[in-house]
Protein backbone atom coordinates (compact mmCIF):
# COMPACT_ATOMS: atom_id res chain seq x y z
CA UNK A 1 0.00 0.00 0.00
CA UNK A 2 1.60 3.60 -1.22
CA UNK A 3 1.75 5.97 1.20
CA UNK A 4 0.22 9.39 0.95
CA UNK A 5 2.68 12.60 0.41
CA UNK A 6 2.95 14.54 3.27
CA UNK A 7 1.10 17.91 2.85
CA UNK A 8 4.69 19.69 2.82
CA UNK A 9 5.84 18.28 -0.75
CA UNK A 10 2.03 19.01 -2.20
CA UNK A 11 2.77 22.49 -0.95
CA UNK A 12 6.02 23.04 -2.45
CA UNK A 13 4.68 21.42 -5.45
CA UNK A 14 2.16 23.95 -6.10
CA UNK A 15 4.27 26.75 -5.26
CA UNK A 16 6.58 25.86 -8.16
CA UNK A 17 4.02 24.66 -10.88
CA UNK A 18 2.61 28.86 -10.46
CA UNK A 19 5.82 30.13 -11.93
CA UNK A 20 6.79 27.00 -14.02
CA UNK A 21 3.38 27.51 -15.66
CA UNK A 22 3.92 31.07 -15.80
CA UNK A 23 7.01 31.11 -18.13
CA UNK A 24 5.61 28.00 -20.18
CA UNK A 25 1.92 29.69 -21.04
CA UNK A 26 4.44 33.04 -21.71
CA UNK A 27 6.92 31.18 -24.11
CA UNK A 28 3.99 30.05 -25.69
CA UNK A 29 2.01 33.04 -26.16
CA UNK A 30 5.70 34.28 -27.86
CA UNK A 31 5.80 31.54 -30.11
CA UNK A 32 2.99 33.07 -32.72
CA UNK A 33 3.86 36.33 -32.21
CA UNK A 34 7.59 35.63 -33.01
CA UNK A 35 6.69 33.53 -36.03
CA UNK A 36 4.51 35.84 -37.36
CA UNK A 37 7.89 38.63 -37.36
CA UNK A 38 9.91 36.31 -38.86
CA UNK A 39 7.57 35.25 -41.71
CA UNK A 40 6.61 31.71 -40.10
CA UNK A 41 10.56 30.91 -40.37
CA UNK A 42 10.51 27.69 -37.65
CA UNK A 43 14.16 27.97 -37.73
CA UNK A 44 14.75 31.41 -37.14
CA UNK A 45 12.27 30.60 -34.48
CA UNK A 46 14.05 28.25 -32.87
CA UNK A 47 17.04 29.98 -33.29
CA UNK A 48 15.27 32.98 -31.49
CA UNK A 49 14.86 30.82 -28.68
CA UNK A 50 17.95 29.60 -28.37
CA UNK A 51 19.45 32.96 -28.44
CA UNK A 52 17.28 33.70 -25.72
CA UNK A 53 18.64 30.74 -23.62
CA UNK A 54 22.34 31.49 -24.26
CA UNK A 55 22.29 34.95 -23.27
CA UNK A 56 20.53 34.51 -20.59
CA UNK A 57 21.43 31.72 -18.72
CA UNK A 58 25.17 30.08 -20.46
CA UNK A 59 27.35 32.16 -21.89
CA UNK A 60 29.84 33.25 -19.51
CA UNK A 61 28.35 35.83 -16.85
CA UNK A 62 25.13 35.44 -18.52
CA UNK A 63 23.26 33.86 -15.27
CA UNK A 64 24.70 36.71 -13.37
CA UNK A 65 24.28 39.75 -15.58
CA UNK A 66 20.44 38.15 -15.77
CA UNK A 67 19.82 37.99 -11.59
CA UNK A 68 21.51 41.58 -11.41
CA UNK A 69 18.81 42.19 -13.93
CA UNK A 70 15.81 40.70 -12.60
CA UNK A 71 16.09 41.06 -8.54
CA UNK A 72 15.31 44.58 -8.87
CA UNK A 73 11.95 43.97 -10.73
CA UNK A 74 11.36 41.30 -8.13
CA UNK A 75 11.84 43.55 -5.47
CA UNK A 76 9.67 46.04 -6.90
CA UNK A 77 6.90 43.28 -7.79
CA UNK A 78 7.14 42.25 -3.87
CA UNK A 79 6.32 45.80 -3.18
CA UNK A 80 3.26 46.03 -5.44
CA UNK A 81 2.52 43.18 -3.67
CA UNK A 82 2.33 44.12 -0.32
CA UNK A 83 0.41 46.97 -1.47
CA UNK A 84 -2.01 45.11 -3.02
CA UNK A 85 -2.89 43.25 -0.08
CA UNK A 86 -3.69 45.37 1.76
CA UNK A 87 -6.19 47.41 -0.58
CA UNK A 88 -3.75 50.32 -1.92
CA UNK A 89 -3.23 50.39 -5.85
CA UNK A 90 0.37 51.57 -6.04
CA UNK A 91 1.30 52.46 -9.45
CA UNK A 92 3.92 54.54 -8.40
CA UNK A 93 6.73 51.58 -7.64
CA UNK A 94 8.83 52.45 -10.53
CA UNK A 95 9.28 55.80 -9.61
CA UNK A 96 10.12 54.50 -5.91
CA UNK A 97 12.81 51.98 -7.17
CA UNK A 98 14.61 55.33 -9.29
CA UNK A 99 15.00 57.41 -6.25
CA UNK A 100 15.77 54.59 -3.89
CA UNK A 101 18.32 53.74 -6.67
CA UNK A 102 19.43 57.69 -6.71
CA UNK A 103 19.53 57.57 -2.98
CA UNK A 104 22.00 54.16 -2.99
CA UNK A 105 24.07 55.69 -5.24
CA UNK A 106 24.56 58.63 -4.16
CA UNK A 107 25.49 57.40 -0.58
CA UNK A 108 27.66 54.88 -2.37
CA UNK A 109 29.51 57.11 -4.40
CA UNK A 110 29.82 60.67 -1.91
CA UNK A 111 30.45 59.19 1.26
CA UNK A 112 34.21 57.44 2.22
CA UNK A 113 32.73 54.53 4.72
CA UNK A 114 34.38 51.18 5.39
CA UNK A 115 33.41 48.72 3.07
CA UNK A 116 30.59 46.93 5.61
CA UNK A 117 29.31 50.35 6.95
CA UNK A 118 29.70 51.75 3.45
CA UNK A 119 26.95 48.73 1.99
CA UNK A 120 24.54 49.07 5.02
CA UNK A 121 24.84 53.44 4.89
CA UNK A 122 23.86 52.87 0.96
CA UNK A 123 20.46 49.81 1.59
CA UNK A 124 19.40 52.01 4.16
CA UNK A 125 19.57 55.03 1.81
CA UNK A 126 18.01 53.77 -1.25
CA UNK A 127 15.07 51.93 1.38
CA UNK A 128 14.59 55.72 2.71
CA UNK A 129 15.01 57.34 -0.88
CA UNK A 130 11.88 54.99 -1.96
CA UNK A 131 9.92 55.21 1.11
CA UNK A 132 10.32 59.09 0.94
CA UNK A 133 9.22 59.23 -2.59
CA UNK A 134 6.43 56.59 -1.44
CA UNK A 135 5.04 59.11 1.31
CA UNK A 136 4.50 61.73 -1.05
CA UNK A 137 1.14 60.28 -2.22
CA UNK A 138 0.59 59.11 0.57
CA UNK A 139 0.46 62.35 2.47
CA UNK A 140 -1.43 63.94 -0.63
CA UNK A 141 -4.42 61.47 -0.55
CA UNK A 142 -4.08 62.28 3.85
CA UNK A 143 -3.95 65.43 3.48
CA UNK A 144 -6.05 66.79 0.87
CA UNK A 145 -7.63 63.27 -0.42
CA UNK A 146 -5.91 63.57 -3.87
CA UNK A 147 -5.94 60.34 -5.94
CA UNK A 148 -2.72 58.19 -5.50
CA UNK A 149 -2.77 56.66 -8.88
CA UNK A 150 -2.79 60.05 -10.68
CA UNK A 151 -0.13 61.57 -8.00
CA UNK A 152 1.97 58.27 -8.30
CA UNK A 153 1.81 58.37 -12.05
CA UNK A 154 2.95 62.04 -11.99
CA UNK A 155 5.68 61.31 -9.67
CA UNK A 156 6.73 58.63 -11.99
CA UNK A 157 8.01 61.13 -14.23
CA UNK A 158 9.10 63.05 -11.83
CA UNK A 159 11.52 60.58 -10.64
CA UNK A 160 12.82 59.62 -14.05
CA UNK A 161 13.36 62.72 -15.12
CA UNK A 162 15.24 64.42 -12.27
CA UNK A 163 17.28 60.79 -11.74
CA UNK A 164 18.15 61.58 -15.64
CA UNK A 165 19.03 64.89 -14.71
CA UNK A 166 20.95 64.21 -11.68
CA UNK A 167 23.11 62.12 -13.93
CA UNK A 168 23.82 64.69 -17.02
CA UNK A 169 25.01 67.01 -14.73
CA UNK A 170 27.74 64.86 -13.50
Amino acid sequence: MAEAKPKFYRTVGRQLMTPLLAIATALLITVPIIGFTLNWDWAKVAVTYGGLLDGALFKQYAFANTLVSAIPLMFTGLALSLGFRTGVFNIGASGQFLMGATCAVWVGYALPLPPGIHLLAALTAGISGGAAWGAIPGFLKAQFGSHEVINTIMLNYLAFFLQDWLVKIR
